[in-house]
């Protein structure tokens, strides 16, 4: 009776560890089934988030640029004026014409926060924009004899900079992306393009410090939000990103996990409040100060 009573215990116990271990290795929360937030998709969200911050000089901060433009207020005059939207009181910008192809060619520095503070971001960018009617002819300006552009085209082709927020710090390596602004003739805007991004960031949090060396791939489709109205940009955006990440993590400091080449596909739901989803797991994140918030 004994021997068969362990018999029985023996098994059940067995059955529940075995049970156990499977829930473990199906578990949503990460490749290794742990919860902490110390994991390589994790490592990956941050760094996507950083790169699609608006104050961090990421993908947003592109798309504010372009909402800046369809006002008009920054070309409607000639020379250094004209860029001068997209740069901050003190700052620098530049723009020069080319009549032969409707391209400005615009270069302009800004700086969002204080380099002592938490938070800060240098952003420098060399931008092309093209102004187009409804028949898909170019022109000088936005407003030109009554006629307001229909169409801009938005061109980064480079950029450098560097940033932090409250986890990393970045270097920006390359940057160049593609936007094409529609019915900026109404009060709404779409935007589809693509954003390619290389940078170096240093994540850092009590249980380890690691650079991540990355490059990131993104598809625009169908961004909805006002014209001319960068402020509320943000509050109202709507559509889809796509896109791919891949990196190598070294790690500097603490623990350490097992995968150190990174390779994702990824989406982003854009909203007021945007989410991020990497392999089926979602992450929140500030799109105005590009740090997952859980």
């Amino acid at each position: 009776m004994f021997k068969k009573q362990s018999i029985i215990f023996v098994a059940v116990l067995s059955l529940t560890l075995l049970f156990a271990v499977s829930c473990e290795k199906k578990s949503p929360l990460s490749p290794t089934g742990s919860s902490s937030g110390f994991d390589a998709d994790s490592d990956a969200a941050e760094s996507i988030a950083s790169a699609t911050g608006e104050n961090t000089g990421g993908l947003m901060d592109g798309v504010g640029d372009v909402a800046d433009l369809s006002s008009g207020s920054s070309f409607q005059g000639l020379g250094k004026a004209d860029a001068m939207g997209l740069a901050k009181a003190g700052e620098n910008a530049g723009a020069s014409y080319d009549s032969t192809t409707g391209l400005w060619t615009i270069t302009f520095t800004r700086e969002n926060g204080s380099p002592s503070g938490v938070r800060y971001a240098y952003i420098s960018r060399t931008v092309t924009v093209r102004f187009l009617n409804q028949d898909g002819q170019f022109q000088r300006r936005f407003a030109l004899d009554g006629d307001t552009a229909a169409t801009i085209e938005f061109n980064i082709v480079s950029g450098s900079g560097r940033h932090k927020t409250q986890k990393l710090s970045q270097r920006l390596n390359s940057l160049v992306a593609g936007f094409v602004a529609t019915g900026t003739n109404t009060n709404f805007i779409t935007v589809n393009g693509t954003y390619q991004r290389a940078a170096t960031d240093t994540i850092t949090t009590p249980r380890a410090t690691r650079t991540l060396d990355y490059g990131l791939n993104l598809n625009l489709v169908n961004l909805h939000g006002p014209r001319g109205d960068r402020k509320h940009l943000l509050e109202t955006v709507s559509g889809t990103v796509t896109g791919t990440f891949a990196g190598h993590v070294t790690f500097e400091r603490g623990e350490t996990y097992n995968e150190k080449d990174i390779s994702r596909e990824l989406s982003v739901t854009l909203s007021d409040s945007p989410i991020l989803k990497i392999r089926g797991r979602m992450f929140k994140f500030n799109l105005k100060a590009g740090e997952i918030t859980d």
